[in-house]
């Protein structure tokens, strides 16, 4: 059985790494995905206002909505992104899958 801190973080495995892996290499981060109402210049920031650790933050854009994005190195990856957004638009990858 993992623990809520283990969940929490992304470890969904009682399996400790190999010795050569890094626990970064287990963590998930938030990814948004083309989805997101921002890029249908529609005005949305339920994400950033629910970010505990503050990891999403709006990028100012001139003509369109701001656009969100995710600073890797402070998202937990808790997942309390994931559900309120309307769009469906986020979802839980490792780091090395993030980038765009």
């Amino acid at each position: 059985m993992i623990t809520r801190r283990q969940f929490l973080s992304g470890v969904l495995s009682e399996r400790k790494p190999e010795s050569g892996a890094s626990e970064q290499s287990w963590r998930l981060v938030a990814r948004i995905g083309k989805s997101c109402l921002a890029f249908d210049n529609t005005v949305c920031h339920v994400c950033v206002d629910v970010c505990v650790p503050a990891a999403i933050r709006l990028s100012p854009r001139i003509g369109g909505a701001p656009i969100p994005q995710v600073d890797n190195q402070k998202c937990s990856g808790c997942g309390v992104c994931v559900v309120p957004c309307p769009a469906q638009a986020i979802t839980l990858v490792h780091p090395a899958a993030t980038s765009r």
